[in-house]
């Protein structure tokens, strides 16, 4: 089930594609980091099928809305350590699938 949302000022709408239903969510912002948190209620959660832990998926329709769809793992990933020394050594994680290690290759 898919949501799309639009933004208006610190306000977004949901809207559910398979039911006559709509939200509006006020977004919070995280104190310590200032990230943008977009809480969910339990009946939107509900309605999408979604559960604490889901990986979201935000598609741009190119018209100021987003979809969201919960993103399904029909292709096995896994995690690599890149190392890069460039003036400083860098150490990060990337997820990649599975036996396409050189999708992490630092090549900038």
């Amino acid at each position: 089930m898919n949501k799309v949302f639009t933004e208006k000022e610190n306000e977004i709408g949901l809207e559910s594609q398979m039911e006559n239903k709509s939200w509006i969510v006020t977004i919070e912002t995280d104190p310590e980091t200032g990230d943008l948190i977009l809480p969910l209620n339990d009946d939107i959660l509900k309605e999408t099928n979604w559960q604490i832990g889901d990986t979201i998926q935000w598609d741009d329709n190119q018209d100021g809305t987003w979809t969201m769809k919960k993103k399904i793992d029909n292709e096995k990933t896994q995690w690599v350590l890149v190392e890069t020394v460039q003036l400083f050594r860098q150490r990060y994680m990337v997820e990649v699938p599975i036996n396409q290690e050189e999708y992490a290759l630092d090549t900038v």
